[in-house]
């Protein structure tokens, strides 16, 4: 991501975060569908099946699951996102500290900065790069139905992700195909991200 659009989307998330309390009140559609208790936590998933592989070869993605989890007293959430790969290609762990905003998609020259996503209201995330890292890893957008029972993700690319084993290491950026950015997710048990949540501990 150029520079320039790297300042203006940390300026305009940190905006949103200034207005927090007041979208979280009103808007933010999380709280309503978990209670913002620290370790509270949802988690969804998306399993791509072989007959939708053969019809979208160029999509790397198995499977992509993610989870929302509270951190701290303070109502804020870490979002930590695992991306298994076709082929024994090492799986993807992202994390995104993210802010609902009702123009989380808008940067400060007020243009779009993910395409894909048309919506302006939304999750607006920085893609963190380690525990107490001021480094932005790019950025992604989640979409979460006001019901909760589903989301989708948009990711930018390059992004910052750590692979397979080297998740708890230094990670790089990557680049994700356009079949590779955006990820409609259903809501399953929140057990099925316990696993994901301890690949990523220490965050941010």
């Amino acid at each position: 991501m150029p520079a320039g659009t790297v300042t203006r989307c940390l300026i305009a998330f940190a905006v949103a975060a200034a207005a927090a309390p007041v979208a979280i009140a009103a808007d933010d559609p999380l709280p309503r569908i978990v209670a913002p208790k620290d370790g509270a936590s949802i988690c969804y998933q998306r399993l791509y099946d072989a007959a939708h592989l053969r019809r979208n070869p160029r999509q790397q993605t198995t499977a992509a699951l993610l989870s929302f989890k509270y951190e701290g007293a303070d109502g804020g959430h870490i979002e930590r996102i695992i991306l298994t790969r076709r082929d024994r290609q090492p799986v993807l762990y992202i994390a995104g500290s993210c802010v609902w905003s009702e123009t989380a998609n808008i940067d400060t020259s007020g243009r779009r900065m993910i395409r894909s996503f048309v919506k302006n209201a939304g999750y607006g995330c920085i893609a963190l790069t380690g525990p107490g890292s001021a480094e932005e890893g790019g950025v992604l957008m989640i979409d979460l139905a006001a019901d909760g029972k589903a989301l989708t993700l948009h990711l930018d690319s390059p992004i910052y992700a750590m692979r397979g084993e080297d998740k708890r290491g230094v990670g790089e950026y990557v680049k994700l195909g356009l079949e590779d950015r955006v990820f409609r997710l259903t809501r399953t048990d929140a057990a099925a991200c316990r696993a994901l949540e301890e690949n990523l501990p220490d965050l941010p």
